[in-house]
């Protein structure tokens, strides 16, 4: 499996995660795969590439390697109780914390594909539908360019459906 973090970065993360979540626990092994795959080579990279790229400095304070260490440690149930994660850290955040940051659903960094599909990706997925072999002898160019149109005038939202093209 390809690492997308180097594997130097990784080597503290697998070190603290490695004795705690080897119980059997079902909330530990998915703990341990988020820990060891999902956070590394998706949230963490993603998170890299778009903080390099606006040239912000970007920390992952939880990531410290004690406080791994302590975290994987825990009893499941204080991690997951029913739908409510992160159950000690809210409960040892509260009246420190609004409770309204605390109740928060989690919020991600998707990328805006659907304003770009209006510019500058959208004129490359119509230079692409107009010089792709593959659009002129798989399928008809003309409904895709229908669906960009429509998601360029604000009618409908087919980025969904025109990011894979281009992609």
């Amino acid at each position: 499996r390809p690492a997308i973090v180097g594997d130097g970065l990784l080597a503290p993360l697998r070190a603290a995660a490695a004795p705690a979540l080897g119980t059997g626990d079902p909330v530990d092994a998915l703990l341990r795969a988020d820990l060891l795959l999902h956070l590394p080579d998706a949230l963490l990279a993603k998170v890299d590439r778009a903080s390099m790229l606006e040239g912000l400095e970007v920390r992952a304070p939880f990531l410290e390697r004690r406080l791994v260490e302590a975290a994987v440690r825990l009893p499941a149930v204080w991690k997951v109780r029913g739908l409510s994660t992160k159950v000690v850290l809210r409960e040892a955040l509260a009246g420190v914390v609004p409770r309204d940051v605390l109740s928060r659903r989690k919020r991600g960094f998707a990328v805006p594909v659907a304003r770009m599909l209006v510019g500058a990706l959208g004129a490359r997925l119509e230079e692409r539908l107009a010089s792709s072999r593959l659009a002129r002898e798989w399928f008809d160019p003309s409904y895709p360019r229908r669906l960009l149109s429509e998601h360029r005038s604000g009618r409908f939202d087919h980025a969904r459906r025109l990011y894979p093209l281009l992609a």
